[in-house]
């Protein structure tokens, strides 16, 4: 892997052993029931609505309350947010369209199709830039945006959409999928051009979230970088006072647009209401000594581990004085970090990915269970210096332009795609996902 793609070994997460708390996404299949599609903008039949309500039984943990479509409609949703909930079956799927006056049903295509269209789109997507490669990508784009938004695509009114994908669909980059219908075949839309994507669990997940948030105190100060840790002796912030352990084969390489993406956002936020966690201090101690309890944001710029045995992020491998050191931050270590962050961003490769065990757990639902309420995490090995630069966007929308998150998202893809012809393919800048509370 070169310099230019975070590193990341393929994610695997125990979940056998851990509380069922904290698993807040579930990708279990509920069967399909046999609704026909229904007319547009009317009040659903009772059987209709029971349908949604076991689609959102089936998406969401043990622990947190089903809503019924009335309480989605009305507690969840806003006139700036559609709900579009999808249930996998044969020999049709289901697509529930929800807003805050309607309910909608539609007759999709069958699992496989939906399955093995949203894996084909999944791994073009993760393959970087190359012509074969983005003409093949943009088909699968067509292709998927017509079976998964194509019933929907001129009902689609409001700037944030809430997706509950279900199956294989988690695999989906929404944001990347071509709205059916544009003027111009030659320039398809992106969904993100005119929409911010979200997307979570279930809608009662999002119910959940929000009230666990309103019991506690806010934490007190803004923001928490943690990024660019210290891997190998032979980094050049070892000085010659100060000699390092010899390098491993095993060390990682530097990230090396980490450092200065992290003091980009640093210098958007006062020196009183930030932490600065850079190089050695980007360690264990930093993490797990409690401090990060009181920020509301919290950035952390590192490799994840994702081998199947330890899971975590790779914090400093050694100290300032050269002393080799526990660089793991493993996944259950996270459950226990009692966050009060209202975002939690893992600026590393293929944190949201739960791995291939059915019962494994994503290091982006750790961040969840340890108390965040929003986590913005990626879906394969990013690019080092696309990644910077859409963090970049990112923050500045968030915290200088006073957009949400949902918004500052969509503005960085925005403008990572349109920087340079080679960013322009959804592999630079669709990876980054975000999840739980829109506003």
């Amino acid at each position: 892997m070169t310099l230019l793609l975070r590193a990341a070994l393929s994610l695997g997460l125990i979940a056998a052993g851990w509380l069922a708390s904290a698993a807040l996404w579930s990708t279990a299949a509920v069967p399909a029931s046999s609704s026909a599609r229904l007319p547009l903008a009317t009040v659903p039949s009772g059987v209709e609505l029971a349908a949604l309500e076991q689609a959102e039984r089936g998406h969401s943990s043990p622990s947190v309350p089903v809503l019924s479509v009335k309480e989605i409609r009305t507690r969840v949703l806003d006139d700036s947010a559609q709900l579009l909930e999808y249930r996998l079956g044969e020999p049709h799927s289901t697509l529930w369209l929800v807003s805050p006056d309607s309910v909608e049903s539609y007759e999709l295509a069958s699992r496989d199709t939906l399955e093995g269209a949203a894996r084909r789109t999944s791994e073009l997507a993760s393959q970087g830039y190359a012509r074969v490669t983005r003409v093949n990508l943009d088909l699968a784009l067509d292709e998927l945006g017509t079976l998964l938004l194509g019933p929907v695509a001129n009902r689609l009114r409001a700037p944030n959409l809430l997706i509950v994908p279900d199956g294989a669909l988690v695999e989906v980059p929404f944001a990347a999928l071509h709205l059916p219908g544009g003027s111009d075949a030659r320039s398809p839309q992106p969904l993100m051009e005119a929409h911010a994507v979200v997307t979570l669990p279930s809608a009662s997940t999002l119910a959940y979230l929000r009230q666990r948030a309103a019991s506690r105190p806010r934490a007190g100060r803004m923001l928490a970088v943690v990024a660019d840790p210290i891997y190998s002796g032979s980094d050049s912030r070892f000085t010659a006072e100060v000699p390092a352990a010899e390098s491993s084969p095993e060390d990682l390489l530097r990230l090396p647009y980490s450092g200065a993406e992290a003091r980009a956002i640093l210098a958007l936020v006062p020196p009183g209401e930030s932490l600065s966690a850079l190089g050695f201090a980007a360690n264990r101690k930093t993490v797990m000594d409690g401090r990060l309890r009181d920020y509301r944001i919290i950035h952390l710029a590192t490799h994840g581990v994702n081998d199947g045995r330890q899971p975590g992020l790779l914090l400093s491998a050694l100290d300032a004085h050269g002393k080799r050191q526990d660089p793991l931050l493993r996944a259950d270590e996270i459950d226990r970090l009692e966050l009060r962050a209202d975002l939690v961003v893992l600026s590393a490769c293929q944190t949201a990915v739960a791995g291939p065990d059915p019962t494994a757990v994503s290091l982006s639902e750790r961040f969840f269970h340890a108390g965040a309420t929003q986590v913005l995490a990626s879906w394969w090995p990013v690019d080092d210096s696309a990644t910077a630069y859409l963090m970049s966007q990112f923050y500045r929308s968030l915290l200088t332009e006073g957009q949400s998150e949902a918004a500052a998202l969509r503005a960085a893809q925005l403008a990572t795609m349109r920087e340079s012809p080679a960013w322009s393919s959804p592999f630079f800048w669709a990876g980054f996902r975000l999840s739980g509370d829109w506003r």
